[in-house]
């Protein structure tokens, strides 16, 4: 084993302690006598890799027999909707947010298997795999229970989160700081094992890539400082180049997505205008105010309009061209005296509310964990060692810092970010693990009590997990009842799908993944639905659903066809809706309540005298 943060002399005889330790004690802690376990003990010591992938085997059996996982974003049902082809008909490859090559598998998968959800399987892949290679660099450190009950623990309050509430950005989190762990403990791995770790870290970086490219570039400014570092104490570039391999084939694959999009002409338009939406949505310096009326006056829009293309819709581009977001985008920059809450993202009547409110419980204790997992490690480790996790906390808080300061710092960001920081601590936890339980002396009783607690800890901790996440079950089969109300009565659905708000949930049949048949799809598509909003309006795949049901401009059509119902929240309609009307299209309407759902508000809507 290398230490980076000691003299090569001191890494020399410290790697020989440690070869002359594995002689007398090949494995786990000491366990007893019993020769069978000894021999078991000792299989596995020289078979860490198998090991690990034994123990996740359990883990993940374990968590789909007492979770319901559910997807946290409506992106993720969207996507999945696109590549399994229900929305369209068949397998497509064109996922917007998700690389197309990972588009193309999918698809090609969906095409022969259509009866597997292979967007799911190959997330919860993602996550498996990475979880295999957290484990494995924990015990290539030290192979001892203590550090397996530290991988329990780290799954236990921060990986079941990511797994019961699956999205893809936070799969890409995974999976990236998992590849790039791999490679920044190759300088501990002996030379045999090195090239696998290379190979398997680079894999998990570009697969971090496809899913999500921001991650990838969010993961770079933490982890390539820190590599750079690794180089400079170890005067050596085996931790680079594989770092650097990664990173070429990540832009290499996002030039051909670039390029895939933009040879065909619908496509390079939505994505350029994508682009420009997700400023105006996304970030609270485009609110209308004081500061930034004057840019939205130079393109005629007014506050009613600005507030309706916040809330989501915008699908009229003769009313939002792509000209004048453009020059709204270039002309509006973040203002520091700009506070407003992520409302969008997290009301359903308009309201704010605190920061605290929207964090739930199991990842304020998450993040606890991850605090208390950084103070023990910083009082541990070596000092060299201690000064990387200073560094380590100051780029992320440094992130933060910005992302706050840009408006946007979601949660789906915000915790990840924290579990690089977790991961890097336990990394040099494990790596210390002898010295500590030694330094402090710990007789052997004692010791048992603690991993007994801990044991228990990490019980308790999934069981209530577990229980808790049954709420999953009875949100899809509220969500089943309301689609089949909605399927029973012979209408077009336009919904308003302003994020935060009950009709989001409604747009697929898959919201939650059942913890019956997690790994396989149903066709469902009795539900007749086209959308006011939301980030594929003006796609090639939006616009072939409204040709689908007849709908030319679809703010009038929902004026003027009878079979067409509005799905929206109350303050959308009665404020903003007749407003907008009135402004762009001379309409006065008024909206009529149709009672079909308890759960779902429901409108029809007609001119303003017309019975």
């Amino acid at each position: 084993m290398k230490n980076c943060c000691v003299s090569k002399s001191q890494t020399k005889q410290y790697a020989t302690t440690q070869h002359n330790a594995k002689k007398k004690r090949p494995g786990l802690d000491k366990l007893g006598d019993n020769k069978i376990l000894k021999n078991f003990e000792l299989f596995f010591s020289n078979h860490r890799f198998l090991f690990s992938v034994l123990i996740n085997i359990i883990l993940f059996t374990l968590f789909f027999v007492l979770f319901t996982p559910r997807f946290a974003i409506n992106d993720d049902p969207a996507m999945m909707r696109i590549a399994s082809g229900e929305l369209l008909g068949e397998p497509n490859e064109h996922l917007i947010f998700i690389n197309v090559i990972i588009g193309h598998f999918l698809k090609y998968m969906y095409t022969i298997l259509p009866q597997w959800n292979w967007y799911v399987i190959l997330f919860y892949a993602c996550h498996f795999f990475s979880m295999v290679a957290v484990l494995y660099v924990f015990l290539r450190n030290q192979f001892s229970f203590y550090n397996v009950l530290l991988f329990l623990l780290l799954f236990a309050f921060v990986e079941v989160h990511f797994l019961t509430n699956l999205q893809f950005t936070t799969t890409a989190f995974v999976t990236g700081i998992s590849g790039f762990l791999i490679l920044y403990s190759t300088g501990f791995m002996e030379a045999k094992d090195k090239w696998h770790g290379i190979i398997a870290g680079i894999i998990l970086l570009v697969l971090s890539g496809l899913i999500r490219s921001q991650v990838f570039n969010a993961l770079l400014l933490l982890w390539v400082p820190l590599i750079l570092y690794r180089a400079y104490t170890d005067k050596s570039y085996q931790v680079v180049i594989p770092a650097a391999i990664a990173v070429i084939l990540f832009f290499s694959a996002g030039h051909y997505d670039d390029n895939y999009y933009n040879l065909q002409p619908d496509w390079a338009y939505y994505t350029q205008y994508n682009s420009l939406r997700a400023n105006l949505t996304d970030y609270p310096q485009f609110a209308y105010n004081e500061n930034t009326e004057p840019v939205y006056e130079e393109v005629g829009w007014s506050e009613n309009n600005v507030n309706m293309f916040r809330a989501w819709s915008f699908a009229d581009k003769e009313v939002f061209p792509l000209e004048d977001l453009a020059y709204i985008v270039e002309n509006i920059r973040p203002n520091a005296a700009v506070v407003e809450s992520a409302e969008s993202d997290n009301t359903s009547n308009g309201e704010t509310t605190t920061i605290l409110s929207l964090i739930p419980q199991d990842i304020i204790r998450g993040l606890l964990f991850i605090l208390i997992i950084f103070l023990i490690a910083f009082h541990v480790v070596h000092k060299q060692e201690r000064r990387l996790l200073l560094f380590a906390f100051f780029m992320i808080a440094v992130a933060m810092v910005y992302l706050a300061y840009q408006g946007r710092l979601p949660l789906r960001v915000f915790y990840p970010m924290f579990y690089s920081l977790c991961i890097i601590s336990l990394f040099y936890m494990t790596n210390n693990s002898n010295h500590f339980l030694s330094r402090h002396r710990i007789i052997e009783g004692l010791k048992k009590a603690a991993y007994v607690a801990l044991s228990l800890l990490f019980i308790g901790v999934i069981f209530i997990d577990g229980r808790n996440s049954r709420i999953n079950m009875l949100v899809q089969e509220r969500i089943d009842y309301n689609l089949n109300q909605l399927a029973a009565q012979d209408y077009i659905y336009v919904t308003w799908p302003r994020p935060g708000s009950l009709e989001t949930l409604i747009i697929s049949r898959y919201f939650s993944i059942s913890i019956i048949n997690p790994l396989t799809i149903d066709s469902y598509s009795d539900v007749h639905m086209a959308t006011l909003g939301g980030w594929s309006v003006h796609s090639p795949h939006y616009k072939e659903t409204l040709v689908n049901y007849g709908i030319s401009n679809i703010y009038l059509d929902t004026v003027n066809d009878d079979t067409i119902l509005l799905v929206a929240l109350p303050f959308l309609v009665e404020n903003l809706l007749p407003e907008f009307m009135e402004e762009n299209y001379g309409l006065s309407i008024k909206a009529i309540p149709v009672h079909i759902t308890d759960d779902i508000p429901t409108y029809q809507i007609i001119e303003a005298g017309v019975e």
